[in-house]
């Protein structure tokens, strides 16, 4: 007869575990008597606890030797003071820590993970070899014993060594997928000027081919102008426009000149100021402390009433305070003199460097006004042959046309990169990487076409990839680049350090693998701090 037995259903939502756990709470240390994805059990607990009550506490594991843990709040579920037990639950747990028990608990269920003392490891289980490898019809139980007993050490002996081994690089695998991102829609960037046709004709000689270095004034290429006497009308102007332009620029760096050095002698007389007060309320300080001194021993003598001793605190206090209040301000009008000396005025929220950026500008609008009257030079001395050149030590990045080739007005002819600039590192990003990138945060960015690696920081990170300007464009024309709707912000990086030969290698448009760190996202009003991405 066939007996069937129905056992009752569980109650608990989560199988729970005995291995190896601990539980910070009010900063001391308990070990668990079982755990699972929804709370745990503690034991030798004798601090004082109440049933529904809200506690921070710190729940982590051993795992291969690496404390793995994360913060949390619960909520005390019972408390049994002769056993000294305690339970709770979980409250609000986020997803990568529901994630990270889950992942423990299964393991532990599944025998994917076992504990040794009081350390988690991965189990690599053999399968039976008590008859692999024996002959058909061995009849020597001890010399099958044997060969058995040597296999079974030279497998544990495989599994000791290789174990680390895999383990070790499992963890690594882990950690730069969970905690950190790499992105691989990131390019090397560097400003670069266009070349342009200033005339209609073909070209005639190629003088430069594309990764050549360029010095200011080497001729890049010629070509023959087919409306010569037109293009004179046309150099005329380009000319005049850039004399415009270059006594503008000129104007507008007087301009900020002046106006800098007016806020430098409004910076000075606020340092001045900020430094007299602190004075001042120095020598305030000390002469209400001495008072105070003094009222006190009075107090204490019976000479004075003690609202006589409030009265001097109060006083000495105020003043006091009003010392610590300016003291920032004197370093913050020091700070702005520091600035100002640079070439920078604080406006309040940032610094601003008007003058640099017009300096910039200026010296822009004076080589295109060179490049101008070359030009014009060139034509009128030539009968339609035109030499381009280049003004500024840079390197070719893209020669648009062959030798031969037909040319429009305002073709692009060349792309010629500054090499005296230092190159940056842009790549795009989801709204989700962008919330995890943190500035001053430390990447290494990998580049393929030259193997090898370099230490950066990031400076900038935007949602809009509007607010990079132009930097963007050789990544964006990127046919590589994946064609996702979701990159809509971008990451800014400079290499630190940087040798002078790694900049000199480096071109603009070099593709780029960044590897940052992946910041945690905390979801508003969730309150939990943990290492653990979502």
């Amino acid at each position: 007869m066939t007996t069937v037995r129905y056992d009752n259903p569980s109650a608990r939502r989560h199988p729970r575990v005995t291995a190896p756990a601990w539980v910070t709470l009010d900063g001391k240390r308990y070990a668990t008597l079982d755990w699972c994805i929804g709370g745990f059990r503690l034991a030798e607990f004798s601090a004082a606890a109440a049933v529904g009550e809200q506690r921070p506490v710190r729940f982590f594991v051993n795992f291969q030797g690496f404390e793995i843990g994360f913060d949390a709040k619960v909520n005390v579920r019972g408390v049994n003071g002769k056993a000294h037990e305690l339970s709770a639950e979980f409250l609000e747990l986020g997803s990568r820590e529901s994630e990270l028990l889950r992942h423990f608990v299964v393991g532990v269920a599944t025998g994917e993970v076992s504990s040794v003392s009081d350390t988690l490891v991965h189990m690599d289980t053999p399968t039976s070899i008590a008859n692999w490898g024996a002959a058909p019809g061995a009849s020597d139980p001890a010399a099958s014993k044997e060969r058995r007993n040597s296999r079974t050490l030279w497998r544990t002996s495989l599994y000791f060594v290789a174990g680390p081994l895999v383990a070790g690089y499992a963890i690594l695998a882990v950690y730069g997928t969970v905690f950190r991102m790499e992105l691989e829609t990131a390019v090397v960037v560097r400003p670069t000027e266009t070349v342009v046709a200033q005339g209609v004709g073909h070209v005639d000689q190629l003088l430069v081919r594309e990764g050549q270095t360029v010095t200011p004034g080497q001729a890049l290429f010629t070509m023959v102008d087919e409306d010569h006497g037109r293009d004179l009308d046309a150099k005329r102007f380009d000319v005049a426009s850039a004399r415009v332009e270059l006594k503008s620029a000129e104007s507008s760096r007087q301009a900020a000149s002046e106006q800098l050095e007016i806020y430098k002698s409004i910076a000075l007389h606020k340092q001045k100021i900020a430094l007299e007060r602190v004075n001042a309320l120095t020598v305030e300080t000390e002469s209400a402390e001495k008072e105070l001194a003094r009222v006190e021993s009075l107090v204490k003598a019976g000479m004075e009433p003690s609202s006589d001793l409030d009265a001097a605190n109060a006083v000495y206090a105020k003043v006091k305070g009003q010392l610590s209040e300016a003291k920032p301000e004197l370093e913050l009008a020091n700070d702005a003199v520091r600035a100002a000396d640079h070439g920078s005025f604080y406006d309040g929220f940032r610094l601003v460097g008007e003058l640099p950026d017009e300096m910039i500008r200026e010296d822009a609008a004076r080589a295109r006004a060179k490049i101008a009257d070359e030009r014009l030079s060139a034509a009128q001395n030539s009968s339609g042959l035109s030499t381009y050149t280049v003004a500024f030590p840079g390197r070719v990045v893209r020669i648009a046309k062959s030798a031969g080739s037909t040319v429009n007005r305002g073709e692009t002819l060349a792309l010629i990169e500054r090499v005296q600039e230092t190159p940056k590192i842009y790549a795009l990003l989801t709204q989700d990487q962008v919330a995890r990138v943190q500035l001053g945060e430390k990447a290494v960015v990998r580049i393929p076409t030259l193997r090898q690696r370099f230490q950066a920081v990031v400076v900038r990170s935007d949602k809009t990839l509007a607010s990079s300007g132009g930097a963007l464009n050789d990544l964006l024309s990127n046919p590589a680049r994946p064609r996702s709707g979701e990159l809509t912000g971008f990451v800014e990086l400079e290499l630190r350090p940087l040798t002078a030969a790694a900049k000199t290698a480096l071109w603009s448009g070099m593709p780029a693998i960044v590897n940052l760190p992946r910041q945690p996202m905390r979801s508003p009003g969730q309150g939990l701090s943990s290492w653990l991405p979502q």
